[in-house]
């Protein structure tokens, strides 16, 4: 009836026509719900074409109200493309020696330099045991024949990043694993920021007999757990002054958007025994994960519309700082 007074009196048609509608719906309440079900409907179908999935209707009325997007770093914010591009190992009484790696992403082929000069991985005895312990600490696998598409990995970027690092040195993990078999590992814990894997030595070889336990992690929690050092002269105590050096490192490393992880190991008697104690030392890993070249693009459209986006990470601050100010 509104409908059709309105276009007598020479309203708009599709005005009448919408008021009309409006009309109805509001005098007969079971049709709200279908109109609101075609108009989240709308929504979603209007936001697959964008490549965004929508499982549930109410989060497209959820995602009209958002003012703030929590978002991950690895993957996310960067291309989740680990790579190992430097490792610091202790050189000799208070020095680090930077050794540098080439090589991006899956490529199994790659060098070691320090001050432009090559290092061979089988004749410096600490950086074959620092890439030996994040081959060994580590859940990840790499099929070296991936096909058409070259090497293939599955596990953890992070992970996978060590494994590929200890190719380019020799260091295979199956072999190793064959040689050392794992009998058990200490899972990786938020609040210990560890884990620790336990090698049983069949051969009796370097390092003698016992168990190997190959640990990695942060290295505040690493040092923390470290007494000892191995540099190129041998093992020795690790002193005060030593271990703030390193946090320094750590520290300046972070700043320029790389993933830190450290390295340390112990021998043990027992399989039971705890792995987080009587460390060595054995340096540090750096490795970058690059910032996707579009988020920025996205963000800037998040903010233009008022929304705020916070990144979360498991990363150091300096780490994060970094990231957020490149994207």
């Amino acid at each position: 009836l509104v409908t059709a007074l309105g276009a007598i009196r020479g309203r708009d048609l599709f005005l009448m026509i919408r008021s009309g509608i409006a009309l109805a719906v509001a005098s007969v309440p079971e049709g709200l719900p279908i109109v609101a079900t075609v108009a989240l409907a709308r929504g979603m179908w209007r936001m697959a074409r964008r490549n965004a999935v929508v499982n549930r209707l109410s989060a497209v009325e959820t995602l009209g109200s958002t003012n703030v997007i929590l978002t991950d770093k690895t993957g996310t914010l960067t291309e989740n493309r680990m790579t190992v591009t430097e490792v610091l190992v202790p050189s000799s009484e208070d020095t680090v020696s930077d050794i540098e790696v080439s090589g991006e992403g899956l490529e199994l082929e790659g060098t070691f330099s320090r001050d432009g000069s090559a290092v061979d991985p089988g004749e410096h005895e600490v950086l074959r045991q620092s890439l030996l312990v994040g081959v060994l600490c580590n859940n990840a696998a790499l099929q070296k024949d991936g096909g058409e598409g070259g090497p293939s990995s599955v596990g953890e970027p992070t992970e996978v990043a060590l494994l590929v690092a200890g190719e380019k040195a020799g260091i295979e993990r199956p072999a190793l694993t064959d040689e050392m078999p794992e009998v058990r590992e200490v899972a990786f814990d938020p609040e210990v920021k560890m884990m620790a894997t336990f090698h049983e030595r069949r051969d009796g070889g370097r390092g003698g007999d016992g168990y190997l336990v190959a640990v990695k992690g942060a290295l505040e929690a690493v040092i923390k757990s470290s007494t000892h050092i191995l540099t190129e002269e041998g093992k020795r105590e690790l002193t005060d002054e030593e271990r703030q050096t390193w946090i320094e490192r750590n520290e300046k490393l972070a700043e320029q958007g790389l993933r830190v992880i450290s390295t340390a190991t112990r021998t043990a008697d027992s399989e039971d025994e705890d792995p987080y104690h009587d460390l060595t030392f054995l340096g540090l890993q750096a490795l970058l994960d690059p910032p996707r070249g579009d988020v920025r693009d996205s963000i800037k459209a998040a903010q233009d519309a008022g929304v705020r986006v916070v990144m979360v990470t498991g990363d150091q601050p300096a780490t994060a700082r970094n990231v957020a100010q490149a994207v």
